[in-house]
């Protein structure tokens, strides 16, 4: 459309003078840039994206309220566990992005303890991301707004990127967003990210901070997803460290570290997270598994999977150890079928979570189908 643009100005302007003078021709380049000017100041966007993540859940273990008589039911219900709608745009040297979740209280974990009532939830909008992005040079960045917390891999991973239906536990404590600044960038294979958010005490002056450093140690990186599924057949290895101190508690400091691999038709994935004395309270991963303090723990996640030749089929194995008194464990098993990529695709899984806690042991079967647009 600019083109048609900049060529109407350009025929009026020939038509009416016949045979143009320098000065009229300095005044229609004149006006020729600043519709230029103009037109890119609009910027890019905005740009509608998102995901329908819904899945069928079944277990004998785990029994949810039934609202028709108040008994008890065995978990086995339909889920929409992921309704996300993105905007995003530019304009100049600033963008933006806003995410908005409009599924069963953006179920991206499983909480075994409050399962809610699946198929009975409200499912107002959630805001999640709201921030600017300004590019301060070539390669910094300055983000300001609500975005999620620069700490574990696992928790960055987009959502529908994942290779199983639920995150890690590690990953779903820290997929959360807060309000803050953040800078970030990247020098050749190295990712930066050096973040302030409100934290624990909302706008008090006690800031969440963290840090983050990724380096892609072979080829290219491992990227934005879980899997091996699109990897190419040259090794690829992703390292990353991060430190975070929650100002508001007295010891409130964390650390990990996690790496992610790509070998032809195979993918790894570690990660490992230690807790202060202090961090927080409710189950060894954070989600009220047994009601134990967080505190002094070290939980740690290890993933592997095989993607077949025809990239069709990927299945995958994961292990969760909490690392608490109560040996609290869960072991993932899962295959998807990928109809196209990860925009759409079927994910069949079964987590077998243990504990030392008295019938705490529950099994659970998931089969969820997702698409991106």
């Amino acid at each position: 459309m600019n083109k048609f643009l900049i060529g109407a100005l350009a025929l009026t302007a020939t038509s009416a003078t016949g045979i143009a003078s320098e000065s009229d021709w300095a005044g229609l380049d004149a006006e020729l840039d600043s519709l230029s000017t103009s037109l890119a100041a609009q910027g890019d966007g905005p740009n509608l994206s998102g995901w329908i993540i819904t899945s069928l859940r079944f277990s004998s273990d785990i029994t949810v309220p039934n609202p028709a008589d108040g008994s008890n039911n065995d978990l086995g219900g339909f889920n929409l566990d992921s309704v996300r709608l993105n905007v995003d745009g530019s304009v100049g040297e600033y963008s933006y992005f806003v995410s908005a979740e409009f599924g069963d209280a953006d179920r991206e974990s499983y909480d075994l303890s409050s399962l809610g009532t699946p198929g009975f939830a409200d499912r107002n909008a959630v805001l999640l991301d709201a921030y600017v992005d300004w590019m301060v040079g070539d390669t910094v960045h300055l983000k300001m707004g609500n975005f999620r917390q620069p700490f574990s891999r696992s928790g960055l991973v987009t959502r529908n990127r994942t290779l199983f239906v639920d995150r890690t536990v590690i990953g779903d404590i820290f997929a959360g967003r807060q309000t803050g600044v953040m800078a970030h960038g990247d020098f050749e294979q190295v990712r930066w990210h050096v973040a302030a958010q409100n934290g624990l005490d909302g706008v008090g002056d006690d800031f969440l901070l963290t840090g983050r450093v990724a380096v892609d140690v072979i080829g290219a990186g491992v990227g934005d997803q879980e899997g091996a599924y699109g990897a190419g057949d040259e090794t690829a290895l992703t390292v990353g460290a991060a430190v975070a101190d929650e100002a508001a508690l007295q010891d409130g400091l964390q650390w990990t570290i996690d790496a992610a691999l790509t070998s032809g038709p195979f993918y790894a994935q570690a990660e490992i997270v230690d807790f202060d004395e202090g961090t927080g309270t409710g189950g060894a991963f954070g989600r009220n598994w047994s009601g134990t303090d967080v505190a002094d723990t070290t939980p740690w996640a290890a993933t592997a999977s095989y993607c077949f030749p025809d990239n069709d089929f990927e299945v995958a194995a994961r292990w969760e150890d909490s690392d608490n008194s109560n040996n609290e464990e869960a072991l993932t098993l899962g295959i998807n079928k990928y109809v196209r990529g990860h925009d759409i695709k079927w994910q069949l899984s079964s987590t077998m979570f243990n504990t030392d806690i008295a019938d705490g042991d529950a099994d659970i079967l998931s089969l969820a189908l997702a698409m991106g647009f």
